[in-house]
């Protein structure tokens, strides 16, 4: 039994990965190979669709920095959207919504289109990197 599912689709500038189920260290493999596939393709703008994910642990938080890091680099942008309770949390208490946006639905992240999606803290032209000393 797979405890975490993945899938992608392109939707408009954004690519969206879509989890499903747990993401944990015993699925981390997973949700890092979807993220790498996604990081390759021709969009720089990626929404992680998480309202289908039940269970999030520090090696989730990990994964969305690197990508966060990753598509900084290459002048793109990163966004969630459908966390849980829970989930708006544990984000907020690891500060990754100061630096990730977060949206209700895909469709409202999508809607607000790529420029928008740069960090809360950041201007549209990224200036240093609020996570530089973060490993």
């Amino acid at each position: 039994m797979t405890l975490l599912t993945t899938s992608s689709a392109i939707q408009g500038d954004f690519a969206v990965i879509t989890f499903d189920g747990e993401l944990d260290y015993s699925t981390a493999r997973i949700a890092e190979a979807a993220m790498t596939h996604a990081l390759s393709g021709p969009t720089p703008h990626l929404i992680l669709d998480l309202t289908a994910l039940s269970f999030m642990d520090s090696n989730g938080l990990a994964i969305f920095i690197r990508a966060y890091k990753t598509l900084r680099s290459r002048e793109g942008t990163i966004a969630l959207a459908g966390l849980s309770h829970p989930l708006q949390r544990v984000t907020s208490i690891a500060g990754i919504s100061n630096i990730i946006p977060i949206f209700p639905t895909v469709q409202d992240a999508t809607s607000t289109g790529p420029v928008a999606l740069h960090s809360p803290d950041e201007p549209a032209q990224p200036q240093g990197d609020p996570l530089e000393d973060a490993h």
